[in-house]
C-alpha cells in the first residue's frame, strides 16, 4: 500500500491500544507488546468520514491498492468454532454494498481473497512474535514498520536480539 499511494507508513498507520479498541480478544496473537504496553497496528481514521482513504464523495482514493480485507467489504467471513471456513455474510452494521446494487456476488473471487488473506495472516502473525521477542531498549510500536521495509532516506536498524 504505502508504495503504490506513495506515502510513509506514519502518514496512515497509527498503533492503537486496547482501551481504543473493541472486538479483539486479549489473547489476539497479533497485539505487538512494547515497554510493558500492547497495541494494535491500524489504518488511521478520520472522525467524520470514517477511512482515511474516503473521498468527499465516499469514493476510495487507494483502489488498486486497497488492503484484502477492504475487498472483501461490505462481507466477512463466517467460521465455524474450530476456526473453519463456512461461507460469507454482510457486515452486521447494515452497510450496503456501492458495487453490486444489483445484489449479485461472485463468490469464488471472495474465497480467493480470504485464502489470500489468511496467507498473508500468518506471515504478519509471523513478524509480530518476532518483534515481541526482541528486547530493545525504548522499542516502540512504529518500530515494527522496520520489519517490512526500510523508510526512504534512512539506514537499517541493527537487529537486536
Amino acid at each position: 500500500m504505502a508504495r503504490a499511494i506513495d506515502l510513509r507508513p506514519s502518514e496512515f498507520l497509527e498503533f492503537l491500544t486496547p482501551d481504543e479498541l473493541s472486538g479483539i480478544e486479549k489473547n489476539d496473537p497479533t497485539w505487538l507488546e512494547c515497554g510493558g504496553e500492547r497495541y494494535m497496528m491500524a489504518v488511521r481514521r478520520d472522525e467524520k468520514k470514517g477511512c482515511l482513504f474516503l473521498d468527499e464523495d465516499k469514493h476510495c482514493m487507494i483502489y488498486e491498492a486497497r488492503p484484502n480485507l477492504c475487498r472483501l467489504y461490505p462481507f466477512q467471513v463466517v467460521e465455524s468454532s474450530e476456526g473453519k471456513f463456512k461461507g460469507f455474510q454482510l457486515h452486521s452494521t447494515g452497510v450496503e454494498c456501492p458495487r453490486h446494487h444489483d445484489g449479485v456476488v461472485q463468490v469464488k473471487p471472495l474465497h480467493n481473497l480470504w485464502v489470500e488473506e489468511c496467507r498473508h495472516q500468518k506471515d504478519y502473525d509471523r513478524l509480530v512474535r518476532e518483534f515481541n521477542r526482541k528486547r530493545i531498549s525504548g522499542k516502540r510500536p512504529v518500530d515494527f514498520l522496520s520489519l517490512f521495509f526500510t523508510p526512504r532516506g534512512s539506514t537499517p536498524r541493527p537487529e537486536v536480539r
